[in-house]
């Protein structure tokens, strides 16, 4: 059971990398937007994707 729901919880964070990741390359850009942007929006999203593994892994 653990691991199907490990396995959907993958899935789910790469697709909504994917789709943030496409959804940024076709918004409108602003002038001071740069590569940090998309880094520290990516360091945010795997903290919390990690997070939430261990809550699930602690539950």
């Amino acid at each position: 059971m653990i691991e199907y729901f490990d396995g959907i919880v993958i899935a789910d964070y790469f697709i909504v990398v994917f789709l943030v990741a496409f959804w940024k390359s076709f918004s409108k850009k602003k002038k001071s937007e740069n590569s940090t942007d998309y880094i520290l929006a990516g360091r945010r999203i795997l903290r919390n994707f990690v997070l939430s593994v261990i809550t699930t892994l602690i539950i």
